[in-house]
């Protein structure tokens, strides 16, 4: 047992050198391509892993990754390019580059992010979403956003604050990030699927807590890793809006007023017309 254990490592030992020796050799190849692009200025640091490590320490400091994009935008000016996780990424930090890139009128980007933020935040979210279901999306969610709908969130974000406010009259000590954080969670949850129980809420924060710290960990899924438990807490979360989406389908007059409500209020509109329901959002669309 002992000695097919060691020829399975070995094995594997094995195959990450000749993927890693791929690798370089193929980064090689293109360096000695010549090309008439103008590439941007920047880096790729060592090969394969490029400036992953920077950024990691970076991410994993006080300052966050920022700092990673803040010393190389100083050095290299608006646009720079790195190499992060095998591949090449470009930044950009001006306003005119951010809308050409997110309106995509030309159809010159296709929006990807890394494939690890993908697992936690889901494929059929707006971040990861395609061109075209992006404005699917975007055509259903913009309806949710109505005077009478605006006017509860108003009020409601008003009872938050001028409740957290009454608390500390009692407290010895304020940190204010973080009552704010707690009052913007509780508007949002409110806002979208009506949750206000507060053990409820504790746990449903903790979990989103975790998939935040893992978008920017090391995406080695492994039990002790931070990338793991995001997952994990995803599923947690996943599992929960699935519990509440199937009881609001299966309530016949809800009383609710939240977006959840407003989205599956067109599931069960009979005078919508055909158009509607061709762009009717899956579940787990919504979920995501």
């Amino acid at each position: 047992m002992d000695l097919f254990c060691m020829c399975a490592f070995i094995a594997l030992l094995l195959c990450a050198v000749l993927l890693t020796l791929r690798k370089i050799l193929k980064v090689m190849s293109q360096d000695r391509k010549k090309s008439t692009a103008v590439i941007p200025p920047g880096s790729h640091a060592f090969p394969v892993i490029g400036e992953t490590l920077q950024f990691m320490l970076s991410a994993n400091s006080d300052k966050g990754f920022y700092e990673f994009v803040r010393t190389r935008r100083i050095k290299y000016g608006s646009c720079f390019r790195t190499s992060l996780f095998g591949e090449t990424h470009v930044f950009l930090s001006t306003t005119e580059s951010a809308r050409t890139v997110l309106n995509n009128e030309s159809g010159m980007f296709t929006k990807r992010y890394i494939k690890s933020i993908a697992e936690l935040v889901g494929d059929r979210s707006l971040l990861c979403a395609s061109q075209h279901h992006h404005k699917l999306l975007r055509s259903r969610l913009i309806n949710l956003f109505s005077k009478r709908s605006t006017a509860l969130i108003v009020r409601h974000f008003d009872e938050l604050v001028m409740d957290a406010l009454s608390g500390w009259e009692h407290r010895g000590t304020v940190v204010l990030l973080t009552d704010l954080l707690q009052i913007t969670f509780k508007a949002m949850c409110k806002m979208l699927i009506s949750l206000e129980d507060e053990e409820e809420l504790g746990s449903l924060q903790k979990d989103v807590g975790f998939v935040y710290e893992a978008m920017l960990a090391f995406p080695l899924n492994l039990p002790w890793t931070r990338f793991h438990k995001g997952i994990m807490a995803r599923g947690r979360v996943m599992e929960m809006l699935g519990k509440i989406i199937s009881e609001r389908r299966n309530e016949k007059n809800s009383h609710h007023e939240d977006f959840l409500q407003q989205l599956l209020a067109v599931d069960n509109d009979s005078s919508s017309s055909s158009s509607d329901h061709s762009t009717k959002l899956t579940d787990a669309e919504i979920k995501d």
